[in-house]
């Protein structure tokens, strides 16, 4: 059992926190969606990334939208050191039981 981790990642949070690791400087919900190949959905996303942060695997912060595009903030997503580790054990391994 670990202790990091009080339940383990749902397949949509799993692919989630891969595709945000591989964006260290984060992606706001709807860019996860389209680079997701839409497995994430656009109802869903920000559900998915709202579980996450309450667990503690990603962190979040405000950022204007691009020039021209007015509208308001948008939250911008990056996975943290918790989110890493529950990755890679989730990686290592699969289904292992975690502590509650």
């Amino acid at each position: 059992m670990i202790a990091f981790m009080s339940r383990h990642p749902t397949a949509k949070e799993l692919r989630a926190l891969r595709i945000l690791t591989d964006h260290p400087d984060g992606l706001f919900g709807l860019e996860l969606v389209r680079r997701s190949g839409k497995v994430i959905s656009r109802g869903s996303v920000y559900f998915i990334l709202d579980r996450m942060q309450q667990a503690g695997w990603v962190d979040s912060r405000p950022e204007a939208p691009p020039a021209g595009y007015g509208g308001k903030l948008r939250n911008i997503f990056t996975v943290n050191a918790e989110g890493r580790k529950v990755l890679e054990y989730e990686e290592a391994y699969p289904g292992a039981p975690v502590s509650t």
